[in-house]
């Protein structure tokens, strides 16, 4: 029993495992299904092409409400189709940003490597503070730009658009024709002050702040070299066994 507890990998690992393979085998059903669609799509444009050539708009015998029934049905197959068509390109967008993770992820492997999901790692919990406060400053300028200029300008129209304006003064743009009215003059300003010059100089800190602890933890390790460097030194001590 203690033999095999020492050899039972330890609950991280286990879980990258698992979900590596949980990964593979659903890459493996996409692509099986996208297979099959790609030479479905052919037949499936061909049958539409048939059912609205067999319409009889033509015979005056058919009644109208037939032949609108008729062409509103092969309608409606082609609408399904490309909705599946529509669900399959959804579900390879979310497939291909989880292998991009996992390889982002994978990059922790050495420490030189590491930049990335270490500064996110070490930044995780001022992050997590820092979208609080973010929200309450998006929520405060939204609800702020709605009661005074919801009725005259389309980005503040609702709280939504108003709350993805605010995105726009953390990136530095600006709303056109802002210079019209002092209030929106006054409100650019504050608006561009907060979210532009403290919230985005804020967050880019957090990540400084991190990547300079990863960057002391690479230079403690003394041993490790660039990641080809240790490569050609992995693979020269693997031949040199062997032989």
């Amino acid at each position: 029993f203690a033999r095999a507890h020492h050899l039972a990998l330890p609950h991280a690992e286990l879980l990258e495992v698992c979900g590596d393979s949980a990964l593979t085998l659903l890459v493996l059903i996409f692509g099986i299904i996208s297979l099959q669609n790609l030479l479905l799509t052919q037949e499936t444009a061909q049958d539409f092409v048939s059912h609205v050539a067999q319409v009889p708009f033509a015979h005056p015998d058919v009644a109208s409400s037939e032949k609108v029934t008729s062409l509103f049905a092969a309608i409606n197959e082609l609408n399904a189709t490309l909705a599946h068509l529509s669900r399959i390109s959804a579900a390879a967008f979310s497939l291909m940003l989880l292998m991009l993770i996992r390889i982002v992820h994978a990059t922790g492997v050495h420490p030189r490597m590491r930049v990335i999901v270490g500064t996110f790692t070490y930044a995780l919990n001022d992050l997590f503070h820092f979208t609080l406060l973010m929200l309450v400053t998006f929520f405060f300028f939204s609800i702020t730009a709605i009661w005074m200029f919801g009725g005259q300008r389309d980005e503040f129209s609702n709280f939504g658009i108003s709350f993805l304006t605010q995105f726009d003064f953390v990136m530095g743009k600006l709303p056109e024709n802002f210079q019209e009215s002092p209030r929106m003059i006054a409100f650019v300003v504050f608006a561009t002050v907060v979210q532009f010059f403290l919230l985005r100089h804020v967050l880019i800190a957090i990540f400084v702040q991190g990547f300079m602890q990863v960057r002391k933890e690479i230079e403690s390790h003394k041993a490790v070299g660039n990641l080809l460097d240790d490569a050609f030194r992995s693979l020269h001590s693997y031949v040199l066994a062997k032989v």
